[in-house]
């Protein structure tokens, strides 16, 4: 009976004031008219009947001398009724379902496996090339021979694979892994100097000391020998092996001018655009700033759930600069100076495992500007490795 409510039907009210009541129901049984929730207060008569019985109930109360009132109409017929003039409904639904179908056919999501995120850009940049981008018609797209294309056009990848489900393309991909370039340590070879300088500290673990902690060495001179003599007067060749600290000395020269020109900050400008199916589109028209700028940009991409839509909103900004010409005193120049010999010393000195061990500066000042030339003593590694020419026969 409560299911039977939610079907279409028409309530009505009867008033049965020195009428049959039971001649009534006996007759809509007979005829087999269907009537339900009656119910009784005085002398009105209540219930409901079928929408379709509705016509030949209302016969037969009018030959039983009763007039049933129609209390409501109940039912989605009578809910669709309400709306048959108006068309934008029935045109919204179907130009509703004409953009599902048309989406349901265009690329929303890509995603990819086997790859960091810096490889996943570069797939991407390459499946555009391969018709797959956002917005394109999975349709359209011969998916096999996009993985062809894929392959052959990244070098890096042995293994691809590319497949569709509904608006989402997976991609699966295996990157090639490099065999790590093997030592060989049985190569013949000596240690000798990289530099002129007087050897602090030696460990060989292979080979022949060719000299004494405290002496001087030129650049190239041999340290450690691949070549090993036995007491019995034959020689034989090895791979040396060996830790070599020298101290030497290195001289660098700083110089900036009093008189500089530099970029000035000023302002930005935020210019808007948006995107549909890739293509971009300028709101306000072209901008070009007229003095030096940096530019960048950040996207905002619009979601339905995990679906990604084919609609961007690009937030452009212009940081605009102006050249400067300004004037530096002494004290200036000496500060811009000393951040640049900080960064050599971290960078290039000890970012090696070199340590600094004395430090002589040497400042020459004219009216352009100030130099200062700094020589360095440094104890570090000064040993590399030289292949042994080994003679035939």
């Amino acid at each position: 009976m409560k299911s039977y409510k939610l079907r279409n039907r028409v309530e009505f009210e009867i008033n049965t004031e020195g009428r049959d009541t039971n001649k009534l129901i006996n007759t809509l049984h007979e005829e087999k008219i269907r009537f339900f929730g009656l119910s009784s207060k005085g002398d009105i008569l209540r219930g409901y009947v079928r929408y379709g019985d509705f016509t030949d109930f209302s016969l037969i109360c009018d030959k039983l001398g009763f007039k049933p009132k129609i209390r409501s109409r109940k039912g989605y017929v009578f809910a669709l009724n309400r709306y048959k003039k108006r068309w934008g409904i029935p045109l919204g639904i179907i130009l509703a379902a004409m953009l599902v179908g048309f989406l349901s056919d265009r690329v929303m999501i890509i995603e990819i496996d086997g790859c960091d995120t810096a490889g996943e850009e570069r797939i991407i940049s390459l499946l555009e090339d391969c018709g797959i981008y956002y917005g394109s018609s999975i349709s359209e797209v011969n998916l096999y021979r996009a993985q062809q294309q894929l392959l052959a056009m990244d070098d890096t990848l042995s293994w691809a694979s590319i497949r569709s489900n509904g608006s989402r393309v997976i991609v699966s991909v295996r990157e090639i892994t490099n065999q790590p370039e093997m030592e060989r340590k049985n190569t013949p070879c000596n240690i000798v100097a990289s530099r002129d300088a007087q050897i602090k500290s030696v460990k060989v673990y292979n080979g022949m000391l060719s000299v004494m902690i405290g002496d001087g060495v030129k650049k190239g001179d041999v340290i450690v020998s691949g070549v090993v003599d036995t007491k019995y007067g034959k020689s034989y060749y090895v791979h040396s092996i060996a830790e070599i600290t020298g101290i030497y000395t290195e001289k660098m020269t700083f110089s900036q001018s009093f008189s500089s020109t530099e970029s000035e900050y000023t302002s930005t400008v935020t210019k808007k655009a948006f995107s549909l199916f890739g293509k971009r589109f300028r709101l306000g028209g072209k901008y070009v700033p007229e003095s030096d700028y940096e530019y960048r940009e950040s996207s905002s991409v619009i979601t339905l759930g995990k679906i990604r839509l084919p609609f961007e909103i690009i937030e452009m900004n212009y940081d605009l600069f102006e050249e400067k010409e300004i004037t530096l005193t002494e004290e200036q120049a000496l500060s811009m100076i000393d951040e640049r010999i900080s960064r050599y010393e971290n960078n290039l000195l000890t970012g090696n495992g070199a340590v600094i061990v004395g430090k002589d500066i040497a400042k020459a000042l004219t009216e352009k500007g100030v130099t200062l030339t700094v020589t360095y003593t440094v104890e570090g590694e000064i040993g590399v490795e030289k292949q042994v020419m080994v003679k035939g026969g």
